[in-house]
């Protein structure tokens, strides 16, 4: 039987990874938007760098508010 923390691990990996590929499907159309406009603007910067820092608080606020006990209670196991 699976520990918790082997199942956390798993959503965890798979969110990250749909995220990461979102971000790069992301990150190629503002790349492609810009060689058609040749320019890169402020807000569309300011754009990629509050996305990656929501992304980063909710990995964070899903690790710590998940339910998952401190290493302590593994090493009694």
């Amino acid at each position: 039987m699976k520990t918790n923390m082997q199942v956390y691990k798993k959503y965890i990996y798979i969110l990250y990874l749909f995220l990461n590929i979102r971000h790069m499907i992301f990150l190629k159309n503002l790349v492609l938007y810009n060689e058609y406009k040749k320019k890169i603007t402020f807000n569309l910067l300011a754009a990629i760098f509050i996305f990656d820092l929501t992304q980063v608080t909710f990995f964070c606020k899903l690790i710590t508010h998940s339910g998952i006990p401190p290493t302590s209670e593994f090493r009694k196991n």
